[in-house]
This record gives C-alpha cells, structure tokens and sequence, in this order.
C-alpha cells in the first residue's frame, strides 16, 4: 500500500473507531464514516467492502504486528525486539497495544455493540495459539483446547478493559496462566514448565 492509500485507509479506521465509541455499531453508517474521515464513497469501498471489514481491520492491525515474521522494533511503551515468541510474550505484546497503541480498542471492548469485535479478535487468539499448538499439552483435544484459551483469554481482555487497565499486561497474562493451569490441572504450555 502506498503512502497515500495508508494514510486514506487510516482516516478510515480511525473515524470508525470513533464513531464506534460514541454510536452502537449498528446504527453506524458508510456516510457517517466517509464524512467523519474526509473521504468520498468510491474512495472508501476501494479500501473496505463492509462495515464488517472495518470491525476486522481493526483487530487485525495488532495480531498482524504481534505475529510478523519480520523483526519487531522497540516501541515507545514496549520493547518485544528480543523477546522469544513464545506464547506468553506474544499474549503480552497484544495486551501493551491494547494498552497503549489502540486506546479506541480498549473501550470498543467493553462497548454494548462489541460482540463482533470479540468474534474477531477471538479468532485471531484462535489463529496464534494454533501457531503455538507445540507448545500444548495433548491431553484434551486440540481444538477445545484452542477454543478454551481464546475464549478464556478474549474475557481476561475484557475484564482488564472493564478494570480501567490498571494492571501491567504481565500481571495480566502471569494471572490468566495461573487460572489456564488450574482449570488445566497441568500446566497448559511445555514451555511453562522449563521457568
């Protein structure tokens, strides 16, 4: 994409994000969204078929950074350059830009119309603790156990969202793994048991 288009499809997702905080979803129209971004019609289903495609576009933005094959650089408000990706670095990084990079995320959260957020952003917990299935106990069949740690965890989100975000996203993730351990009896990632 270029420099142009980036910045357009910006606007875009950044007047949604908006609107998504103040109007419920469905209330929420193409025009109100081309004239709070600035842009024409054509211009916006160039870059998004849907609404629906916004509401993805929006969880995809963090998942797609977390989950780069290519070097992640230090950021302002975190450092994972030299983190291994491990699942619990990778839950943490989600967290901090939730924190820090996607305020609008935090609060389209815990918003009443934010069911089809959590449906994406479930999926794509679903799609990195696949990506992690080595790291997995096999003692439960593969996908409830992925089913269960994304749901688990889009809920831990929501609660720490609810919450004000008032503790650091390790605390959240070293807390959600103490419960996966409980509820698991074991604990859920081999790798866990190596610290």
């Amino acid at each position: 994409m270029d420099r142009r288009k980036n910045k357009t499809h910006k606007a875009i997702v950044s007047a949604f994000s908006e609107l998504l905080i103040k109007m419920p979803y469905e209330s929420i129209t193409v025009q109100n969204i081309i004239e709070k971004a600035d842009v024409g019609r054509s211009t916006f289903y160039s870059h998004f078929e849907t609404k629906d495609d916004l509401v993805y576009a929006l969880c995809e933005e963090t998942f797609d950074h977390v989950m780069s094959k290519e070097q992640i650089l230090c950021e302002k408000t975190h450092d994972f350059s030299h983190c291994d990706h491990d699942i619990v670095s990778e839950l943490t990084h989600i967290l901090y830009h939730v924190k820090f990079s996607h305020a609008d995320t935090a609060k389209i959260l815990i918003a009443h119309h934010s069911e089809l957020f959590l449906r994406y952003f479930k999926n794509n917990l679903s799609s990195l603790f696949r990506l992690h299935s080595q790291e997995l106990n096999g003692d439960v069949p593969l996908d409830y156990l992925i089913d269960f740690l994304s749901s688990s965890f889009a809920q831990t989100v929501v609660y720490w969202v609810k919450n004000k975000l008032s503790d650091q996203p390790e605390s959240i993730v070293r807390n959600y793994m103490t419960v996966i351990r409980l509820h698991n009896g074991s604990v859920p990632f081999h790798k866990e048991e190596q610290k």
